[in-house]
């Protein structure tokens, strides 16, 4: 399934978002939301099983990293497992900042019981 979509400034403080689901393997595809000029580009995992999820987040940062032109901005990658934080940022480089959103979302939840 491959899908983009853009909510040009609305709310975003002059910035523009796009969004998009495809293959993070696939060079033209990453260039049609613009990986190469973003600020900011989240890569997510595709969830169910962590070992699968994780390995597409490195396969897509890998083909980032592969471009003519890789991407200058910040890359936030979901990691699912923290063992792999660190393997992502040293393979990433300085530009990647790995972070398990699951357990952040958790410690909010849990804060918000307090």
């Amino acid at each position: 399934m491959d899908m983009l979509m853009s909510l040009g400034d609305k709310g975003f403080r002059g910035s523009s978002v796009k969004t998009w689901e495809g293959e993070g393997e696939k060079v033209r595809d990453l260039m049609r939301v613009c990986v190469n000029t973003a600020k900011t580009i989240i890569v997510l995992g595709n969830g169910g099983d962590w070992v699968r999820s994780d390995q597409k987040v490195l396969r897509t940062i890998l083909t980032m990293q592969g471009m003519p032109e890789p991407p200058r901005g910040l890359l936030l990658c979901d990691v699912c497992r923290d063992e792999n934080r660190e393997l992502f940022e040293d393979i990433g480089g300085a530009r990647v900042r790995a972070i398990v959103a699951r357990d952040i979302v958790r410690r909010i939840m849990t804060i918000t019981l307090l």
